[in-house]
């Protein structure tokens, strides 16, 4: 990151002022400071958010949640939220179900019991899919390196398992990380851990003659798993997922179902999204949707692209503040700025020039100049390190910041107390503070003074809201789940980051965003 960009980014002058007069404006108010977008009443019966936030809800149920989680399986059905399985590397995997009604004003998780002489247990990496108005299909998964071999049913009206004794094809004993989407009678899968080996075969059941079909192709897409896949107008497309070598993947295909083909979908380098695995997909009106997911170890993702079936375009809605993209544009930026600016670049290219006129060696003459102007450039780039430290650190003391008002940190003042400490009262006359300091203080015997000052910047906790509120954009994550709801509401349950899982739900109309 280059110095004018962390100048840019800090905007300490504007911050400062800002804060002030919003302090000056609202005195109790409890607000803050966020990037990205709409404004949000004040006046609304929700936990207090800052000015400017995205179009994203949060379910805020009351009573008992299901645990954390990531890489489960769910569905929406009659308006409610449906989670099965998971896993927590801390907890193991999961074996309950739970549902969660999201047409009701009160919001609230329920365990479910299902009956079934066999169950599928604990489990995780699987697909449940809703394949008519009161059946579900639950197809692979594993529960720490156990495979589930069974194919099962699930009989919402009596909320019971049954096991599919139709024959499975020799090829498909397991599969785990793998998707599921229904189209015209079928379930078609594809991708996943087949037996253990990364695979690019389509199964195909017939849902009315309970068959089972194959459909392999060699020249088609390569084999991955923990990718998505969705269907929309006859054809199914596959974004991202892992390679062989487990390896991210930015690929993106559509398979033709009646003619039985796969075609490559080019994205330009600098549009579309990034790599990754473990992300979520949908779609809405002409839209495939790809959200978060994870690029790098350590690098999980919370943004959303949107790819026009129509033209072909691709649609960034938003990206997280610390995205690997920001941070590869942002060096990017300042390499080539270095590269175009540098004495030693300008010289070396001024030399080669000379050298060409006068016939000398281009090497001995750039290796002259390079000498004379090494101590110069040993001190530029000695201040320049000074410099930069100063400002990345004021850069991350404003990220951590933003993380507090990301976790609704309710204050009495439109800031968070360390951004007083930090920004306010630092950029306050020293002077003004002790005199203020000295009359404010009251001393007594065995005790120390206490400012009334200092009770200025107190703060009580706020009783937590319940019900669908306005959030932040959600954290970053993989091993989510992500499904539509009344065709323009886009619902994420779960996944994790950095092994972290989460168990909120959020949602965003998109509706309002596009």
């Amino acid at each position: 990151m280059s110095e004018t960009d962390l100048r840019k980014e800090v905007k300490l002058p504007g911050l400062i002022e800002e804060t002030k007069k919003m302090i000056e404006k609202h005195p109790h108010a409890s607000t803050g400071l966020h990037e990205g977008s709409k404004k949000v009443d004040s006046s609304m019966n929700a936990d207090i958010l800052p000015q400017n936030v995205s179009n994203w809800m949060e379910f805020r149920p009351e009573g008992k949640c299901p645990e954390r989680r990531g890489f489960h399986a769910s569905f929406i059905h009659n308006n409610c939220l449906y989670i099965h399985g998971g896993h927590d590397i801390r907890e193991g995997t999961f074996s309950g179900f739970w549902r969660l009604d999201l047409s009701s004003d009160q919001y609230i998780w329920e365990k479910i019991e299902i009956k079934g002489i066999k169950k599928p247990g604990k489990i995780a990496y699987h697909t449940l899919s809703l394949i008519d108005s009161h059946t579900c299909i639950l197809v692979g998964g594993s529960n720490l390196g156990v495979d589930n071999e069974q194919v099962f049913f699930l009989d919402l009206a009596k909320m019971e398992w049954r096991v599919d004794r139709d024959p499975k094809p020799d090829d498909l004993t397991s599969i785990d990380e793998h998707t599921a989407c229904i189209y015209q009678g079928n379930l078609y899968i594809f991708g996943g851990n087949v037996n253990g080996f990364k695979s690019n075969k389509i199964f195909i059941y017939n849902l009315d003659s309970k068959e089972w079909s194959v459909k392999e192709h060699e020249d088609g897409i390569p084999p991955r798993s923990s990718h998505s896949a969705v269907v929309k107008d006859g054809f199914m497309y596959v974004f991202g997922g892992k390679d062989i070598e487990n390896n991210k993947l930015r690929d993106f295909w559509k398979y033709d179902i009646e003619n039985d083909k796969w075609s490559n979908i080019f994205i330009p380098e600098n549009e579309g999204p990034l790599s990754r695995s473990g992300h979520s997909t949908g779609v809405y009106k002409d839209y495939i949707i790809i959200y978060a997911g994870i690029h790098e170890l350590t690098q999980e993702l919370c943004d959303m692209y949107l790819y026009n079936t129509k033209n072909g375009n691709w649609v960034s809605m938003f990206e997280d503040a610390s995205s690997p993209v920001n941070h590869n544009k942002s060096m990017n930026s300042s390499f080539s700025s270095m590269n175009k600016n540098s004495p030693v670049h300008s010289e070396y290219n001024n030399s080669a020039q000379k050298a060409n006129i006068m016939g000398k060696s281009q090497f001995a003459l750039s290796m002259r100049k390079t000498k004379t102007h090494k101590k110069n450039r040993n001190s530029m780039n000695y201040s320049m390190d000074i410099s930069k430290k100063k400002l990345q650190k004021l850069v991350r003391q404003k990220r951590r910041e933003e993380n507090e008002l990301n976790d609704h940190t309710l204050l009495t003042t439109p800031t968070s107390l360390s951004m007083q400490n930090s920004f306010l009262i630092n950029s306050i006359n020293k002077a003004y503070m002790d005199r203020l300091f000295k009359k404010n203080k009251k001393v007594e015997r065995g005790k120390s003074f206490k400012s009334r000052f200092d009770n200025s910047l107190e703060f009580s906790p706020a009783k937590r809201q319940y019900g669908k509120v306005p959030r932040f954009n959600p954290k970053p994550r993989d091993g989510h789940t992500g499904i539509m709801l009344n065709e323009c509401e886009y619902i994420v349950f779960g996944g994790d980051r950095h092994h972290m899982p989460f168990n909120d739900v959020s949602a965003i109309d998109l509706s309002l965003e596009i």
